[in-house]
């Protein structure tokens, strides 16, 4: 979950987008355990399970970038611009 410092500019927004990614990966975990992070070219696999590994993939990238928006924001509340 989130460990760093939220400045009020979209801190709680942040903390529930983050539990929603944690929970809608868990939850494809569940429904698909046999994925596997990696990919291997000759494993066969359907459209779902196509599908659940792009949105896991997603929301992998969608935590990423709301971890760069919350440091950009602490950034610039340090330096004062908020």
């Amino acid at each position: 979950m989130l460990t760093s410092r939220r400045h009020d500019l979209g801190g709680p927004a942040l903390a529930i987008l983050d539990a929603v990614i944690d929970v809608a990966r868990r939850e494809i975990a569940r429904q698909h355990p046999q994925l596997d992070p990696v990919l291997h070219a000759d494993d066969p696999f359907d459209a779902v399970d196509l599908v659940a590994r792009l949105l896991v993939n997603r929301l992998d990238e969608l935590r990423d970038l709301a971890d760069a928006y919350r440091r950009a924001v602490d950034d610039s509340a340090s330096a004062g611009l908020f």
